[in-house]
């Protein structure tokens, strides 16, 4: 190679197809970044956000709301009423705001998730301790006078 230019050409050849292949595993590995069951969203939302400036160092150009849609897209079922809102709304959220929304979101979820849980679970197995008391308190009967057998055959 006789000059300079010539070798930089050749060095971006050769090089080259390493950081489109090194840009290729990045958006793999974003798309592939569905958010698994009981991960918290917080740690979800830094890995897609460490994704995503991979493929901006790479060369990628994706605008911010862009990058926020493709965010969405990869939370599970869970946040579809957030989704919901956010578009419906016409919100337009930064991606570290959006992981501030999202917290806030998943810790209602959860809430109502364990509030529902303990209700049902109190309402499908009364505590027998208590079941008993009821059982022998039914069973016991009052002397009643003669008011109160009065009062009960009125009713």
């Amino acid at each position: 190679m006789l000059t300079a230019a010539d070798m930089i050409y050749s060095i971006a050849e050769m090089f080259g197809s390493q950081g489109r292949q090194a840009k290729q595993a990045a958006v793999r590995n974003f798309m592939n970044g569905r958010m698994k069951s009981g991960t918290p969203v917080r740690d979800h939302m830094l890995l897609i956000i460490s994704h995503l400036n991979k493929m901006e160092l790479m060369g990628a150009e994706i605008d911010g709301e862009t990058q926020v849609d493709m965010i969405l897209e990869t939370l599970p079922e869970m946040f579809d009423n957030f989704k919901l809102n956010y578009s419906m709304n016409k919100l337009n959220y930064s991606p570290p705001e959006l992981m501030k929304e999202l917290q806030t979101a998943e810790t209602l979820l959860l809430k109502g998730k364990r509030r529902n849980g303990e209700v049902n679970l109190a309402e499908a197995k009364p505590s027998t301790s208590g079941a008993k008391k009821q059982k022998k308190n039914r069973n016991k009967k009052k002397p009643e006078g003669k008011l109160e057998r009065a009062r009960t055959l009125q009713r």
